[in-house]
């Protein structure tokens, strides 16, 4: 259990590094089939179909594999014999194959359209051509054919491995999803606790770090719901359900206990006091240790003990019921639904047999609605060619990046592998500056050390089949280590490569200086090329915005409105993921705008209030929300009716686009809410409402003027259209 709190174990144990041994697995499985039936030519031209299938094989659901990995199928060998045949031209061919390139990269970067599930689908059609390019010119037409052919049919070999494998492992999977999102989940305690040092500065210095959190665990969540809520059949399977809505829970309460500590000023009320504030980080911390055991358990299949956690339990609970007690009462709430989840999720974790899935048959039916369609409708990629699409301008930025890069190639004096440029600007260049630069660094440092290894390997004179369980090796490392370290992806894809180029027959000689070259050469072009057609970040401002407010106003007519709570209660679940994700976006939007150059930088206060206030709208109106699921008080139900209408009305209304004159009031609570402030009802129910009700409306009202803000500025800054932003 020592290693349950290191940081590298997430890496190394996540799905991700699982998907990438699944794939170099497959690879060599395909890549020793071929070549003990047909022999080692054949084997070879099948691997390069294979390698390019691969590519689109991501982490997903074991009934939606086959929809990830089609379009490989029977898009990827008509963009291989396209290669081939232009080859084959008399005159012109150089020509002609730049402009496939062209299309080629335009074409692929146009996947991007369908979000994170797409990049690779249009990365692997471009590479393609790149590896198409790395072979050796086709004699005639009957070669051409053959090679097609035989790419083929080892892109459906991996393509049927590709959805075997995910059934095998499916449990595996779920696992590892749930364990990656649970550790986000104790990382984001361990960062609340740390912002009750009443030492530290808990706002200003680490208020960015809760967001980014907040980002990075909407991520992982969604990826978790993906793997987790498909068709959960077995005991275990449903336990992980049960794990996962505790986790969700335990974050909601987390959060709304951040938000609260941060709203006892504004209420004109004294802070807690430092034993109450010890207490808390105390009580974040265990949950945060507790649950990096339970992550260790899962990463490494490790039953956990009957009795795990069970004086952890015992011991604290009572302490955790008097401090709840001892609180103001929304943050008591919110503490004491934190124990109750994190007691759930402990009981689950070591199978209690007394715990309860925590779901009913009435909740999984509306499972499908929270995970991400594995389809590929049209609509996203139509929108994407409508006005200033960042995808369309990083589809052209691509295209005209990769032309050059191949003109570059086919006039340098070493010119006998212009494929190497092409495949750096592929790999480099990204749809964000922030990226690029990431990528360009990892990409230089990575292919030094990747032409060391493979210059190390080659000088040995392996046999074939070594340098084939090799490349399969390398391409299950760069697969796997795309998303998390770069670097290693950038090492063993340089490796692979090179590799590839001597079975395919390319390489006559290792050159190491020309190789680095080309990739300083591919770089700076990708790097360069990234500020053609740019899509800075601060033009996505309207949008972004115009998705959160619709995500604000969907989340407050639900929590506020509506009879039938129980038969809701999807609608609202998916409402607030809804909310969740667009300030997840407008977070990641905001961090990479900080590599962009100062001039088109957007106003990075306004965007953090945008969050915090955005954060603090959500937890008010769950609160109420949860208020209005427990049983019936004293309070009357027509006056309750008539509160909660009332204050949604003006939530409605505060969250509505205001004229340009209008704007400036941010952070003020409007008249009627300061007044109702100042006099809430001596009844503890009614008053608790009022106070909810009050706070959500006071920061709609800030939140509808600071996102009336960010609009007014982009389209301020529109309006200049300076050189920048052009």
């Amino acid at each position: 259990m020592a290693l349950h709190g290191a940081g590298w174990v997430r890496v190394l144990f996540g799905h991700r590094i699982m998907n990438g041994l699944g794939v170099g697995f497959g690879l060599a499985l395909t890549f020793g089939l071929l070549y003990a039936l047909f022999g080692e030519e054949i084997a070879v031209i099948a691997s390069v179909g294979a390698l390019v299938a691969s590519i689109g094989d991501q982490t997903a659901p074991a009934r939606g594999k086959w929809r990830q990995v089609t379009p490989l199928l029977w898009m990827a060998m008509p963009v291989s014999l396209a290669v081939e045949l232009l080859r084959l031209l008399p005159a012109h061919a150089d020509f002609w194959v730049g402009v496939l390139v062209c299309i080629g990269g335009f074409v692929g970067m146009l996947g991007n359209a369908w979000g994170a599930r797409g990049a690779p689908l249009g990365f692997a059609l471009l590479l393609t051509i790149i590896f198409g390019l790395s072979a050796l010119p086709p004699e005639d037409l009957r070669s051409a054919l053959v090679h097609a052919f035989w790419f083929e049919v080892g892109a459906l070999l991996y393509g049927g491995y590709a959805i075997v494998e995910a059934r095998l492992l499916d449990l595996r999977y779920r696992t590892q999803g749930l364990a990656d999102a649970l550790a986000e989940l104790g990382t984001m305690l361990r960062q609340q606790a740390g912002r009750l040092d009443v030492a530290s500065d808990r706002r200003a210095s680490q208020v960015q770090a809760l967001l980014g959190e907040q980002a990075k665990l909407a991520d992982k969540l969604q990826t978790a719901r993906d793997l987790v809520l498909d068709k959960a059949e077995g005991a275990r399977a449903r336990r992980l359900v049960g794990m996962l809505i505790a986790a969700i829970h335990l974050r909601e309460h987390a959060l709304a206990c951040e938000l609260e500590l941060d709203m006892q000023r504004s209420r004109r009320r004294e802070p807690i006091d430092t034993a109450q504030a010890q207490a808390l980080e105390d009580l974040w911390r265990e949950m945060a240790e507790q649950i990096a055991q339970v992550c260790w358990s899962l990463f490494v299949g490790e039953r956990l003990p009957r009795d795990f956690a069970a004086t952890f339990e015992a011991h604290r609970t009572q302490e955790w019921a008097t401090l709840a007690a001892g609180l103001p009462p929304a943050l008591g709430a919110a503490v004491e639904g934190m124990t109750r989840q994190m007691h759930q999720l402990l009981r689950l974790a070591r199978s209690d047999p007394d715990a309860t899935p925590g779901w009913s048959a009435t909740e999984a039916r509306g499972w499908p609605r929270f995970r991400t369609s594995m389809r590929w409708p049209m609509g996203p990629l139509v929108r994407s060619f409508r006005g200033h699409s960042p995808v369309l301008r990083y589809a052209l930025r691509v295209a005209i990046g990769l032309g050059a890069g191949y003109a570059v190639a086919l006039h340098l004096p070493w010119a006998t592998h212009p494929h190497w440029i092409l495949l750096t600007i592929a790999v480099v260049m990204r749809a964000n500056l922030q990226q690029t630069l990431e990528r360009r660094n990892a990409r230089l440092v990575g292919t030094f050390f990747g032409c060391v290894l493979a210059a190390l390997v080659l000088s040995l004179h392996p046999p074939v089949l070594l340098e084939m369980a090799l490349l399969a090796v390398c391409a299950g490392c760069a697969h796997g280590f795309a998303q998390v370290r770069y670097l290693f992806a950038a090492t063993a894809a340089t490796v692979m490569a090179l590799m590839q180029g001597q079975l395919l027959h390319t390489a006559t000689h290792f050159a190491l200086v020309e190789r680095l070259a080309d990739t300083a050469i591919g770089a700076a072009l990708a790097w360069g090329f990234s500020y053609v057609l740019p899509a800075w970040e601060r033009r996505q401002l309207p949008a972004l915005i115009a998705r959160l407010r619709t995500a604000q106003v969907h989340h407050a007519q639900i929590a506020l409105a509506g009879d039938d709570l129980a038969v809701g209660n999807a609608d609202w679940r998916l409402v607030r993921r809804e909310v969740h994700d667009s300030i997840a976006a407008l977070a990641l939007a905001a961090q990479r705008a900080m590599a962009e150059p100062h001039e088109v930088q957007p106003p990075f206060g306004l965007l953090e209030r945008i969050q915090l206030r955005s954060y603090r709208l959500l937890a008010q109106l769950g609160g109420v929300r949860i208020w209005r699921e427990q049983p019936a008080g004293a309070f009357a139900a027509t006056e309750r009716d008539a509160m909660l209408a009332a204050g949604l009305a003006r939530i409605l209304d505060a969250l509505q686009p205001k004229p340009d004159d209008t704007a400036g009031t941010a952070g003020t609570a409007p008249e009627h809410v300061q007044a109702l402030s100042e006099a809430l009802s001596p009844s503890e129910e009614e008053g608790l409402l009022q106070q909810r009700l009050v706070d959500a409306e006071t920061e709609a009202a800030a939140l509808g003027n600071d996102l009336d803000r960010a609009h007014d500025w982009e389209m301020a800054r529109r309006g200049t259209r300076r050189l920048w932003g052009a």
